[in-house]
């Protein structure tokens, strides 16, 4: 049930991470959704991410108001982090830094009570794959190794804490090799507009599950029809 759900209707929620996170706001597909399965107790949203922020690098202007400040303005319940897809850059020699760097902010919000009465909830999102578009996209194999290592690195490490987690990895990679599909990224990384519309469908039933989708299947040659939902 809701209640059970990483994000409940009514929840203040708080995006924070990379430059998948901050163009959300651009592709309002999972904020829409958000707020249609908590109809009549909808959710409160407010976008901090920031393009390119990494865990260890979230650079802001001069007297810009600190994180903490706006989270507690905004009454957040539950913070949704999107970061994996920087980091990745690194390697596998990165692994072990990353590990720290999530074991660290994890902590930074432990205990943290930003809504003024309860202990605010994490969720983790991972990186989405990397998209093959020829030369555009060089290292392409090893880029998915990669970043599929960091990701099972999140999975491993918000398990430990009790950390829901949401994998976008492998939705991401099946998607991308549709034949004849449309593609998903701009650049490889960066999703388009229908990658944010496929993607975000993933994210609600993971952060706020509704009811089951529905199915209607039409015979072209008899022209029976069945359908559930």
């Amino acid at each position: 049930g809701a209640a059970q759900s990483p994000v409940r209707p009514g929840d203040h929620v708080a995006f924070v991470g990379n430059t998948f996170a901050d163009q959300l706001r651009s592709h309002g597909y999972l904020e829409t959704l958000l707020l249609q399965r908590s109809v009549g107790n909808p959710v409160s949203i407010r976008n901090l991410g920031w393009a390119g922020d990494m865990l260890s690098a979230r650079d802001r202007p001069t007297n810009f108001p600190t994180e903490a400040s706006t989270l507690e303005a905004h009454k957040t319940d539950v913070i949704i982090a999107c970061f994996g897809m920087g980091e990745s850059f690194a390697g596998e020699l990165g692994l072990a830094e990353f590990q720290n760097q999530l074991n660290a902010f994890i902590a930074s919000h432990r205990s943290r009570k930003y809504n003024g009465r309860s202990v605010v909830r994490l969720i983790l999102i991972s990186p989405i794959a990397y998209e093959n578009l020829g030369v555009k996209t060089p290292r392409w194999e090893d880029r998915n190794r990669e970043i599929a290592a960091y990701t099972q690195l999140m999975n491993d490490t918000a398990t430990k804490a009790g950390v829901p987690f949401v994998d976008l990895y492998g939705p991401t990679a099946e998607l991308m090799k549709g034949k004849n599909t449309p593609k998903l990224t701009d650049n490889g990384i960066n999703l388009n507009a229908y990658g944010y519309w496929c993607v975000s469908r993933t994210l609600v039933d993971a952060l706020l599950p509704g009811q089951s989708p529905w199915l209607l299947c039409v015979d072209a040659k008899s022209g029976k029809s069945s359908g559930h939902g």
